[in-house]
Order: structure tokens, then sequence, then C-alpha cells
């Protein structure tokens, strides 16, 4: 059950509850539940009563967060997703597409023809990004030119809806990042393991509570951007896994149905 502190050391055992998920956010970093000292002797106490105990890692939910406290170390380590943005043409007029409002920067753009309305995904050109602006020159026949911008998903996600309850700040790292989530365990795993005596013969484990990606859009309002996973090393690393570069396929990540598209989104994920 969720909870180890003194009341529920009493009551538990009286339930036929045979352990605990102890949350120690409290003792930690809100002056609560006795502070961070007691969090050793709770456990001690609990395996006394041959209770078993995890940790669980988290301030806040869902784990990943340590309460805003990675994102308020360092703001580059709050989770962004990749946006499309995109406009229709014909012919070799001008192309251009502006950084859309609520976007922070234009990471990469492509150019592609359409057939019957279908876009080309393997026809595509990589265009130059230029600051917020991406401008190009159209094709012969009916093209669409895409950019892809970061959001920082700061916002409707589900992170921000569970602020209020546990009194975190809401900013959620990118968890696709080493150096995040090594933080989030220095702030987490490792300041709760740092107070209890030979850790391995107490504890069972951590218990993680649905950390993620963040790009599901979560409340009930029209959703400004449909958003990817995404971080500035991920087309690297994508490159390393799959062999080929996903930068003039990243529209796939949002559509077509043809076999190509379907395997640079599978390879995606």
């Amino acid at each position: 059950q969720y909870g180890l502190t003194m009341q529920t050391l009493e009551q538990y055992p009286r339930y036929g509850i045979g352990g605990f998920m102890a949350f120690f956010y409290q003792n930690l970093y809100q002056s609560r539940s006795g502070g961070p000292g007691q969090i050793g002797p709770l456990v001690d106490a609990a395996r006394k009563k041959g209770m078993r105990v995890w940790l669980a890692d988290d301030f806040g939910y869902p784990s990943g967060m340590a309460g805003g406290k990675v994102v308020a170390e360092n703001p580059a380590y709050e989770v962004r997703g990749l946006a499309q943005v995109s406009v229709d043409g014909t012919g070799a007029g001008p192309a251009v597409i502006e950084l859309p409002a609520g976007a922070e920067r234009l990471v990469s753009a492509a150019l592609y023809p359409l057939a019957n309305g279908k876009l080309q995904l393997a026809r595509g050109q990589i265009v130059p990004v230029s600051g917020q602006r991406v401008a190009a020159t159209g094709l012969p026949g009916p093209w669409r030119l895409c950019a892809f911008a970061t959001v920082i998903r700061n916002r409707d996600v589900q992170a921000q809806a569970t602020a209020e309850q546990f009194k975190h700040t809401g900013h959620y790292p990118d968890l696709l990042n080493p150096e995040a989530v090594a933080r989030f365990i220095a702030n987490m795993h490792a300041s709760i393991a740092a107070r209890i005596e030979n850790l391995s013969s107490k504890v069972a484990g951590f218990y993680a509570n649905e950390p993620n990606l963040m790009q599901l859009h979560w409340d009930r309002s029209e959703a400004p951007f449909a958003c990817q996973p995404w971080n500035d090393q991920l087309p690297d690393k994508f490159r390393e896994m799959h062999g080929y570069d996903l930068r003039p396929l990243l529209s796939a990540l949002y559509e077509g149905e043809d076999t190509e598209a379907r395997r640079v989104r599978l390879h995606f994920q």
C-alpha cells in the first residue's frame, strides 16, 4: 500500500497488508513526516514488523520529474516535442513558413512533391532553416513545404494535471536525455538511498509510476500542435540505429499510409 509513516506502520498490519510503497519526497523536500532523518528509521521499523518495502521514486506523478527539480536546475532539460507545420502550393513560386506562435524554434524543413494529394516522401528535399523562417522555391506541379519546430511541453500535458495535488512545478524533464535522467536519479533515488543503511538487504526495489515522454495533449481543448518525442540528439541516434537520415522523412511521423511512411514510424517508435 502507498505510504510509509509512523501511523501506517501501526495501521497497515491490522489490515493484512504485507508491505509499503514508500513515498519519501515529503521527507526530502516538503519538511513533512519528520524530515529526511526519518527515512532510515521508518524503513528499519517496517522491516522489524516483517513488512516488505519498495521505494517510490518520485515527487509527484508521473515519475521522472523530481517535483520539477531537474528542470529548475537546468531549463534546457525540459521535455520538448516536435510539431509539423506545412503549406501547399503549385509551381515555382515562393514557399515560406514562419515560426508559429507557441513553438520554440525551427529545427528542420523539407519540400515534397504531391501526387493525387499524397506526399511523395522519397522525393523530399531538405530546405535550410534561417532563424525563425523557412523559405524555398516551389517545385513544378503541386508541392508541400513542411517545417518542423520544437514545442516546450510545459502546458496541457499529464505533468501539469497533478501539480496542484502534489505541490510540484509541473515542469517535466526530457527522458530521452541521459543527463536529465541522471539528475532525476540524483535528486530522487540517490537522495533516498543515501539515508538507508544496507539498502539492498532492506528494500525490494524502486517503484516507478508511468514515466513517459509527455507528448499526449491532456485536456479536452483543441491541441495547438500534434507533437512527436524529440531532442537534438535523436536524428544521430536514429541514423546509428537504422542506417538512414530521418530529416528528409520527418513528415512520415505525421502522415502517410504507404509502406515507406509506416516503416519510418516503426523505426522512430
